[in-house]
């Protein structure tokens, strides 16, 4: 949890502890990049810059600002969260509005 380690682990660190450690290294792949973590809606690969898990050792890392901490529910990608569109607001609309006229 700290920078310098030895904190207890979140819940991200937990499931590489569980399941994705090797010679105490993380074996990063699809499996891991798949899960979610802290049940945020955002997989831990979504997360890091790696949807599909498939960065190895050696490669550069994932660029940009898209990079978030898969160990924390409140630091992740807002705008991949998926927005109502025109069609389901509308057709929510007229839902709406067709249930108004039956009760009256």
């Amino acid at each position: 949890m700290s920078a310098f380690g030895g904190d207890a682990r979140n819940p991200f660190g937990l499931t590489v502890e569980a399941d994705f450690l090797a010679a105490g290294n993380v074996v990063w792949g699809g499996e891991l990049a798949a899960i979610d973590s802290v049940d945020d809606g955002f997989t831990n690969g979504e997360e890091l810059g790696d949807p599909d898990g498939s960065w190895v050792v050696g490669e550069p890392d994932p660029e940009g600002d898209a990079i978030y901490h898969p160990g924390d529910a409140e630091d992740h990608p807002e705008e991949m969260m998926e927005e109502p569109t025109a069609v389901e607001e509308s057709t929510w609309a007229s839902s709406k509005s067709a249930i108004g006229k039956l009760l009256h």
